[in-house]
C-alpha cells in the first residue's frame, strides 16, 4: 500500500499527516531521535481498535 505522507518535525516531536483509503485525513504523533523515526496511528475496526506502528531510519536524504 502506498500513501502520500507529510512529516513536520519540531525538535524531537513529529507530526504525520496522510489520507486513508476513503480520503479522510489522519494525523499521527511520533518522535525523531538521532536518525530513528517512529510514529503510530490507532484505527477503529469492527473487531476493535488496531494500533499501527511505523519505524524507520533517516540516512542522508533517504528514509527507510
Amino acid at each position: 500500500m502506498t500513501r502520500d505522507v507529510k512529516l513536520v518535525q519540531e525538535g524531537e516531536k513529529l507530526t504525520v499527516t496522510m489520507k486513508d483509503r476513503r480520503g479522510n485525513e489522519i494525523t499521527a504523533q511520533g518522535t525523531v531521535k538521532g536518525n530513528k523515526i517512529e510514529w503510530f496511528m490507532t484505527h477503529s475496526t469492527p473487531r476493535g481498535e488496531m494500533k499501527v506502528v511505523c519505524k524507520g531510519k533517516v540516512e542522508g536524504d533517504t528514509m527507510k
